[in-house]
């Protein structure tokens, strides 16, 4: 499937483009240098903020029927490391399975992250927005909010985003946030629960299964309202990299199945089958 005007990549543009607070605009997309970190548009394609894409069907299944117009959500990423989820999400919105979703903006705290490469390869626009640019990690997550605003984003994913946002990012942006946990929130969840630390935890804990939560975001730590759980069974003698392997891969369709739910009920888009089962 062809992916939409504002999501081609620029083949002109080669350098590494600083905003102010020393925010990064990744290679191949543009930036709006008097307003950090607001990003333009592609060209007249580019809908005013706010507005929805229109896509036709092709008649696959599980994609548009010819004729028939549909609105889609605008869908921001958060990332700070390897991007395996986010690179989950681009794969299904480009094989169809998500035709209700438009990625329009990735962004990282940590520069050099291969989630950025994984965007640029994808053609969606992408900024660094390291905490040492801003004066404290209020102004950061305040900057963050104003980024998905000036993006359009009606709704964003974090998705192996390390970092607590704080009440100042949910002032700068209205639309709706969720997270993906790897575990069976609540247990294994809050400060410092990442990465191999949460299957390290699980294992040390003697569980004899776990799981993936894909929940609201708010301002308390993974606390937010449960849209989705899937549990995944703890095999006697597997290491942490092991289940997390295993997990992953949960992950990745949880995200597909939420996300798909998620933009049937933002949208116009047909309900049926689109609910996530608990």
């Amino acid at each position: 499937m062809a992916r939409p005007p504002h999501l081609q990549p620029d083949p002109g543009a080669r350098r590494h483009l600083r905003c102010r607070h020393g925010a990064h605009l990744q290679p191949r997309h543009r930036a709006d240098l008097r307003r950090p970190p607001r990003l333009r548009g592609r060209g007249p394609h580019r809908p005013p903020r706010g507005a929805a894409h229109r896509h036709h069907r092709s008649g696959r299944a599980g994609r548009p029927a010819r004729g028939v117009r549909l609105a889609v959500v605008r869908l921001a990423i958060l990332v700070s490391g390897r991007g395996s989820n986010l690179e989950a999400v681009l794969r299904a919105v480009e094989a169809g399975r998500l035709p209700g979703i438009a990625p329009v903006l990735v962004i990282s705290n940590r520069p050099a992250v291969r989630a950025l490469e994984i965007a640029g390869l994808h053609g969606v626009p992408s900024l660094v927005l390291p905490a040492r640019a801003f004066d404290d990690l209020a102004a950061r997550d305040g900057a963050i909010g104003r980024a998905l605003t000036d993006a359009g984003a009606e709704l964003a994913l974090l998705a192996g985003y390390d970092q607590l946002l704080r009440p100042s990012y949910f002032a700068a942006f209205s639309g709706r946030t969720i997270n993906i946990h790897a575990s069976l929130l609540p247990r294994h969840g809050g400060k410092g629960m990442i990465g191999l630390a949460v299957h390290a935890a699980v294992l040390a804990a003697g569980d004899g299964e776990t799981g993936v939560t894909i929940h609201d975001v708010t301002a308390d730590l993974d606390a937010g309202p449960i849209l989705l759980q899937r549990r995944v069974a703890v095999r006697v003698g597997e290491s942490a990299d092991q289940l997390a392997e295993r997990v992953l891969k949960v992950e990745h369709q949880a995200l597909v199945e939420v996300l798909a739910h998620l933009s049937a009920s933002m949208t116009d888009l047909p309900r049926a089958n689109t609910r996530p089962r608990r």
